[in-house]
């Protein structure tokens, strides 16, 4: 995966492929929903309380769970294997480095193998980016500066 350089045409509609994507809860795991009885199933997902909370609301509460964080960024990356539309690619692309920084601020846990300098790229570009939905540019602002910090105390440990 990669972040994208450059916004193209289409910055209004990522914006709503986006509040769209993130307005939807993380789908369930199989797993999980073979466990509970029809009839239950059947009134919590015409309740809603099966379907849990909305992605967005996820990825803004420090008190989520790393691993239903785990979850977002890998549903993201899955869900990007089969797009058609470049809009839809960078709007995956974010929400997948969401869920990265989202685990580094909150949890100290780095849920990627990239490098800290790739990760200040990626953040730095899509915090920039005017499409992205403020409360993630603050996120992804904060998560450059996280990347940074962790860097430069690396170089500084190095020198000694």
């Amino acid at each position: 995966m990669e972040v994208p350089d450059s916004v193209s045409e289409g910055t209004d509609q990522r914006s709503d492929l986006l509040y769209d994507f993130l307005k939807c809860p993380l789908p369930q795991e199989e797993s999980l929903a073979n466990f509970i009885p029809a009839p239950v199933k059947g009134f919590l997902e015409t309740t809603g309380s099966f379907r849990g909370a909305p992605m967005a609301d996820l990825l803004a509460d420090p008190t989520t769970q790393v691993s239903i964080i785990e979850r977002i960024k890998e549903y993201a990356k899955q869900s990007g294997m089969s797009v058609k539309s470049e809009g839809q690619t960078d709007v995956l692309l974010s929400v997948y480095y969401a869920a990265i920084a989202h685990a580094l601020l909150f949890h100290d846990k780095k849920l990627s193998e990239h490098s800290y300098g790739h990760l200040i790229s990626a953040f730095q570009a899509l915090a920039e980016k005017e499409w992205v939905s403020l409360v993630l540019r603050q996120l992804f602002s904060k998560a450059h500066e996280h990347c940074r910090a962790i860097e430069q105390e690396g170089e500084k440990v190095s020198l000694q």
